[in-house]
C-alpha cells in the first residue's frame, strides 16, 4: 500500500434548529463544524480513497467568540472505490 495524500476539509454549519443566515434567532451562524478528512491510497495498482466525516458540536449554548471547550463527535466511515 502506498498513501497518495491526505486532505482535510472543515467548515461552519448554520443549524436549521434557531433559523438560518439572517433568520437565526441568536444571530450565530457558526452552530457547529463538520470535518472531513480523507486519505488516497494506491493497493495492489488499485487507486483507492478513505473518507472520515465529523460533526463537532460544542457542548451548551454555541457563541461567536473563541472559548475553550470540550466537544462531542460522531462520525461515518466511507470507502469510496
Amino acid at each position: 500500500m502506498h498513501c497518495d495524500g491526505v486532505r482535510t476539509f472543515i467548515e461552519y454549519v448554520d443549524a436549521p434548529a434557531d433559523g438560518l443566515g439572517a433568520s437565526d434567532t441568536n444571530h450565530i451562524t457558526t452552530d457547529y463544524k463538520t470535518a472531513k478528512v480523507t486519505v488516497s491510497y494506491t493497493l495492489n495498482g488499485l487507486a483507492k480513497s478513505l473518507a472520515l466525516v465529523s460533526n463537532f458540536v460544542p457542548a451548551g449554548i454555541e457563541s461567536s467568540t473563541a472559548v475553550e471547550r470540550s466537544l462531542s463527535m460522531s462520525s461515518m466511515l466511507q470507502e469510496q472505490i
